[in-house]
């Protein structure tokens, strides 16, 4: 359940406008979990089901391995404000502030009936500044510097299993970023094209960090991870009929402190028990450094290219006619960067589409059809530390062609 408010007032005059106002959100998230794998069929369960307690739990026995109950409630409140000055003809400079405070209460019931209740209370102020110079009527250039913040939390599985390296508490993650960037218009006003450089450096970036203690993982932090990358746009009226839009992102990144922790997929390939006499220790030998690693799904480049040709008949019917070519690079699905799970290929696709509008005629038609070679490409994974351990893909939609018709009242 979230309620949400925001009270804005807005401002400015001839040189400056601003903004200021106030957010408030509250938030209860609860997630309950009911594990059974007794033999079939489980009705015979029922009041062991329906009553769970530590005498119908014994650890690992049918018909029930696992309970949790959670409820998380966060409240948030937020003050903000910026400002925007016109200095001269060609200077806009930015100034805004934003100051945070978060509370979050975790009351947790799991695995053998273990109680937890935490508090959390963050705050933080963020701010942005930033200017931007119109050296000409076509050309604009403009910097930013600015800090983001993510709230921080607790891990009950930690606290109640004992963890070695996941923290009872996860600290709030913070980022300073900058960029840099122009807006252009070229060729007497037939084509547009942004261009945008950026800097992330972050503190305490959090991801899933999995325990060598059984069922203890949870969010762990990174002290230092950074991110870069150019964007660019390109929109060109090549001719009088064609026209040519082109997309291209370029992004990398560093984990730049030393981690040490435990990847959920050696610990799979190592054969190793969870449970045996060493099984802690066993696991705990399988520490990797994350160090020099890349963060999670950042493709190393992404293009999309579109060339769209119109041609006018005499009958002032127009024919469209666009091709597509999509590229998205290769990525690391997490910050392990392991080879048998965590990188994701690259993969291509084409599109095509036909528009046909009759200038007499109400009706129009068009053809779309989208991955012509059929790409299997791998959209995203997932890979659950907790317990399952799978690994599974959500493939890009495969070859569609759709066809369309309107009418025109």
């Amino acid at each position: 359940e979230v309620f949400s408010q925001e009270i804005d007032l807005l401002g400015g005059g001839t040189r400056t406008d601003w903004v200021a106002g106030v957010h408030y959100v509250r938030h209860e998230n609860r997630n309950f979990f009911l594990e059974a794998i007794g033999p079939a069929p489980v009705s015979q369960f029922e009041e062991q089901l329906e009553n769970p307690s530590p005498e119908t739990l014994p650890p690992f026995v049918p018909p029930l391995e696992f309970v949790e109950d959670r409820t998380v409630t966060r409240t948030d409140l937020a003050l903000f404000g910026q400002t925007r000055v016109r200095a001269g003809d060609r200077w806009t400079l930015t100034l805004g502030g934003r100051l945070q405070r978060d509370r979050a209460t975790d009351r947790t019931t799991q695995f053998w009936f273990i109680e937890s209740r935490e508090v959390v209370d963050d705050s933080a102020f963020t701010w942005r500044l930033g200017a931007d110079v119109r050296l000409t009527a076509d050309h604009l250039l403009y910097g930013t510097a600015s800090t983001g913040w993510k709230n921080g939390g607790s891990n009950p599985g930690a606290q109640i299993g004992g963890a070695l390296d996941v923290p009872p508490f996860f600290r709030p993650e913070e980022v300073l970023a900058f960029e840099l960037g122009s807006r252009s218009t070229l060729a007497r006003g037939r084509a547009h094209l942004n261009l945008n450089l950026f800097l992330y450096d972050y503190d305490n970036y959090q991801f899933i960090q999995e325990d060598p203690v059984p069922f203890s993982a949870g969010t762990g932090n990174i002290p230092r991870v950074e991110i870069s990358g150019l964007e660019a746009e390109l929109s060109w009226l090549a001719g009088d009929r064609l026209r040519i839009d082109g997309q291209l992102t370029a992004l990398d990144g560093t984990i730049e402190s030393d981690l040490m922790t435990l990847d959920v997929a050696d610990f799979l390939a190592s054969g190793f028990g969870r449970f045996t006499e060493t099984g802690i220790e066993d696991r705990a030998s399988l520490r990797v450094n994350l160090a020099g690693n890349e963060p999670p799904k950042l493709p190393d480049l992404t293009t999309r290219l579109t060339v769209t040709h119109t041609r006018p008949f005499a009958s002032g019917a127009t024919l469209t006619s666009r091709l597509e070519y999509i590229y998205r690079g290769e990525y690391q699905y997490r910050v392990f960067n392991n080879p048998a799970v965590d990188t994701v290929p690259a993969y291509s696709t084409f599109g095509l589409f036909f528009g046909w509008d009759p200038a007499r005629s109400p009706v129009s038609l068009a053809l779309r059809a989208t991955n012509l070679l059929d790409e299997a490409g791998v959209n995203s994974r997932f890979t659950n530390p907790f317990g399952l351990h799978t690994t599974s893909d959500e493939l890009i939609p495969p070859r569609q062609v759709v066809v369309t018709v309107g009418y025109r009242f």
